[in-house]
C-alpha cells in the first residue's frame, strides 16, 4: 500500500506449478523511493498477475501503457509479447506504482495497482 518508485529488473510469463494451465504475468521490480516505510530502496517487489481473472488483461494494459504510452487495442497483443520477451524494453524502465488496498465480495482485499510513468523522477515528491 502506498506509492512507489521502482525499476523494472525482469518480465515473464510463467505457467502455474499447481494448476496446469494456469498462466501468470509477472513483474519484477526494485523499490527506488517509496512513500510506505516498510519498503526501503533496493527491495525487490513482485507483480504478479492471475491471467484467468477477468480483470487481468485490463491491469496488465495499464502497465504496458505505464511503459509504451497509451496503446490502441489492437496493439496490446504485441506491446505483451514484446514486453514479457526475454530481451524486454521494459527492464530498466523507472515507473511510478500506487497500490490499494481493495476488498473483495468475497469477504478478502488484493492489491490494486496503478501505473504510470515515472518520467525520470529520482524520488518521491516530499
Amino acid at each position: 500500500v502506498g506509492t512507489h518508485l521502482v525499476d523494472v529488473v525482469d518480465c515473464k510469463v510463467i505457467e502455474s506449478e499447481k494448476k496446469r494451465g494456469q498462466v501468470f504475468c509477472v513483474v519484477e521490480t526494485e523499490i527506488v523511493d517509496s512513500s510506505c516505510e516498510d519498503y526501503e530502496p533496493g527491495q525487490g517487489k513482485s507483480w504478479v498477475v492471475n491471467m484467468e481473472h477477468a480483470s487481468a488483461l485490463a491491469n496488465v494494459r495499464g502497465w504496458l501503457e505505464a511503459c509504451y504510452g497509451e496503446a490502441e487495442d489492437d496493439e496490446v497483443e504485441a506491446l505483451a509479447a514484446e514486453a514479457f520477451d526475454e530481451e524486454s524494453a521494459c527492464i530498466g524502465e523507472r515507473l511510478r506504482v500506487t497500490v490499494v488496498a481493495v476488498a473483495t465480495r468475497a469477504g478478502g482485499t488484493f492489491s490494486k495497482h496503478t501505473w504510470e510513468s515515472a518520467d525520470g523522477q529520482e524520488q518521491l515528491p516530499a
